[in-house]
């Protein structure tokens, strides 16, 4: 990570997003370069990287940076890239999800302990994040920072995400599918989503119970979809099958489409149940759709892997904004102005590699400057008179 020059990619992105930040050129490319190079702490990255200033200095700067202005200059630069890529495709759609950033500390902004899926706790910040997927790359917008429930600033999560989605499309994205995970299944998060004029695609809870007919009685998923014709369903070399039924659920009035998937045709346990309040889509297509929101969590291990997304402690909020937009920033500029032929983290592996050669080069030619300058000082001593130094100096004193 031994750096002594700044790579180019990052004085084109510096340049790009100057105009809505009141820091100079050099402090924002110092900002850049600490996600960029991967740095875990202010003092590493001022140990590593020689063109940055000082660790106090590159904190007030971290603290300077308006996250909401340079948000809103990458959305557009998105919109402008994608607009007729979002007409080609028939499966672009928002991916929603939550990420958990670790952190240990009282004076952290937004540190607590939070509940996992999987069981346990966590100690850190919580982020629900809003991407936009097209085609096989996922696209950051907007995230909201989670609170607290006695804490200044909570939301719940159907406000969370209400947030994001009049922010996306308040700026001119089109109204689309959003696929979420089981986690988000509640009925006012979906009611939210159609209020904006999308449709959802969500992973139901395994618990759930919901009914056939609007009348009849709650059941479980197992009771509604047993004796039903399953379908063959292909994706990517691996067979599936599934069965469709209208249902409805606790607290709504509107039927949905519910989707069963199963790994074998004659399995007693369903592989996942999907509901989706567009009722016009196959179970092919509710499938793809669900696919499709895996590649989010592809974004947060390349966003935590390689751009330091969520690694540095902050104890002010803007700081903390900054720390989570800027990764933001880095990841959709190279993908759509680099567009790497290889994985976005195989480029960021070899971009740092070059520089590294070239800080090396760099590092070598200085020192071969500094023996040619020694080496001329004394051959131009060769042909002249052999002088002591002290008998010299006090010759000319006493002169």
């Amino acid at each position: 990570m031994l750096s002594f020059t700044l790579p180019v990619e990052l004085r084109k992105v510096a340049s790009h997003w100057q105009s809505t930040q009141k820091l100079g050129f050099s402090q924002l490319c110092g900002l850049l370069a600490y996600f960029f190079f991967g740095c875990r702490s202010l003092s590493e990255a001022v140990r590593w990287l020689h063109f940055l200033p000082s660790v106090s200095t590159l904190q007030r700067t971290f603290d300077g940076f308006e996250s909401n202005r340079a948000l809103r200059r990458m959305r557009a630069s998105v919109l402008k890239k994608l607009r007729h890529r979002l007409k080609e495709d028939p499966f672009w759609c928002y991916a929603v999800d939550d990420t958990h950033l670790p952190h240990c500390g009282k004076s952290l902004h937004g540190c607590h302990s939070w509940g996992r899926h999987g069981g346990g706790y966590i100690k850190g910040q919580r982020v629900l994040v809003l991407c936009l997927v097209v085609g096989k790359q996922a696209y950051p917008l907007a995230s909201v920072l989670c609170y607290k429930k006695d804490e200044e600033g909570y939301q719940k999560p159907a406000q969370q995400l209400a947030i994001l989605l009049d922010t996306v499309l308040g700026e001119g994205f089109p109204p689309g599918v959003v696929t979420l995970d089981s986690w988000f299944d509640g009925v006012e998060i979906l009611n939210t989503i159609e209020s904006r004029g999308c449709h959802f695609v969500c992973e139901a809870k395994g618990r759930r119970k919901a009914k056939t007919h609007i009348r009849s009685f709650f059941q479980t998923w197992s009771q509604i979809f047993f004796g039903r014709t399953r379908d063959l369903l292909a994706h990517r070399n691996k067979r599936k099958w599934f069965t469709e039924a209208l249902i409805w659920i606790r607290k709504r009035h509107k039927a949905l489409k519910a989707v069963a998937i199963y790994n074998r045709k004659n399995a007693h346990f369903h592989f996942a149940i999907y509901i989706t309040s567009k009722r016009s889509l196959t179970g092919v297509e509710i499938w793809t759709f669900s696919r499709k929101r895996w590649h989010i969590e592809e974004v947060f291990r390349g966003l935590k892997q390689n751009l330091s997304f969520g690694k540095l402690p902050c104890s002010s909020k803007n700081a903390v904004l900054a720390s989570i937009s800027i990764p933001f920033l880095l990841w959709n500029w190279i993908l759509l102005n680099v567009q790497p032929q290889e994985s976005l983290d195989l480029w960021l592996k070899q971009a740092r590699k070059d520089n590294f050669i070239k800080s090396l080069f760099h590092l070598n030619t200085r020192n071969k400057d500094i023996l040619m300058k020694n080496l001329f000082t004394r051959l131009s001593k060769l042909n002249s008179k052999p002088v002591i130094s002290a008998a010299d100096h006090k010759f000319h004193h006493a002169a």
